[in-house]
């Protein structure tokens, strides 16, 4: 995947550094990593003067170093098919040691056989290996091999601090690929049993009772007690005829359909329903209310 390579290639050319050319590297003058040899391979001119040469690998700019790494290293060892974090500790190694180097320490830590072509069986056992231990493994074998060159002594410390970078970063990358991610979206969520429906209460009586004596109280306070007297008919015969057995059903059926709640407004409802029903007829029928005659004044 090419955004991989994207993410693996900072890192290792803040490994590899600008232009050097020590005396006891055997890959002379070097910028960036890539090689005079290197250069030369993939016929970088540079100046373009019509050769490379060492001014070439001076003048050497990021775009070259990343052509080379692509097509050189990245590329040679399947770097988009291997599995994550697997594939910068490859791509690294290869750049370090070489593509065929890197290629047999893999199929050597998977148990394949060890030709240093990584193809679709060396494939398949690293997709079935755990990255992380395969990282690990294939680190071991990478500082193992530094460790016995000539020049360990001279490059040692600045190797072995690569390789362990290399290490954690491949690990810590591997391990986040595996790791699932929570999901944001309410579908992909897991799904949560309903909650269970409000326990029966049979307080569907209650409910024509609170609005009766709602409205008994407030005929008293308002001086009309035939009317707070007239209002207590309905509830009465609706709990007559209807009867608590009958009224606790009806709401049983509206719990069970888990619309608990709704039978109690409804039995508030009702009872308003009848409440005001019988004002009107009570209004109707009450005498009018006269105009205040005024006070009897006395003959003139």
């Amino acid at each position: 995947m090419k955004h991989r390579f994207d993410e693996a290639l900072p890192l290792v050319l803040a490994h590899e550094g600008g232009y050097v050319n020590h005396p006891r590297d055997p890959g002379g003058p070097t910028n960036l990593g890539v090689t005079l040899a290197t250069a030369r391979r993939f016929g970088i001119d540079v100046d373009g003067d019509g050769d490379t040469d060492v001014a070439d690998v001076k003048k050497l700019a990021r775009a070259h170093a990343a052509v080379v790494y692509r097509r050189g290293y990245w590329d040679a060892v399947r770097g988009d098919e291997l599995p994550a974090g697997v594939d910068y500790a490859v791509f690294d190694y290869a750049v370090n040691s070489g593509p065929a180097r890197a290629a047999k320490d893999l199929q050597r830590v998977l148990g394949v056989e060890v030709d240093g072509m990584i193809g679709p069986v060396t494939l398949d056992a690293a997709h079935d290996a755990d990255p992380a231990t395969l990282v690990n493994d294939l680190c071991d074998r990478r500082l193992a091999f530094v460790q016995g060159l000539s020049t360990w002594s001279t490059f040692g410390r600045g190797w072995g601090r690569r390789i362990e970078g290399v290490r954690e970063h491949a690990v810590a990358v591997a391990a986040r690929a595996v790791t699932p991610p929570i999901p944001n979206d309410p579908g992909l969520a897991p799904s949560t049993p309903d909650a269970p429906p409000a326990p029966f209460s049979p307080t569907l009586e209650a409910d024509f009772a609170m609005n009766i004596i709602t409205g008994i109280i407030a005929h008293i306070v308002g001086g009309q007690a035939s009317k707070a007297i007239a209002s207590a008919i309905p509830g009465v015969l609706a709990g007559i005829f209807l009867g608590p057995q009958v009224l606790g059903e009806f709401q049983q059926g509206f719990v069970e359909g888990g619309a608990g709640p709704a039978a109690h407004m409804l039995g508030m409802a009702l009872g308003g329903l009848f409440l005001g029903g019988v004002n009107a007829i009570v209004t109707w029928f009450a005498p009018k209310n006269r105009e205040p005659k005024p006070a009897d004044t006395e003959g003139a």
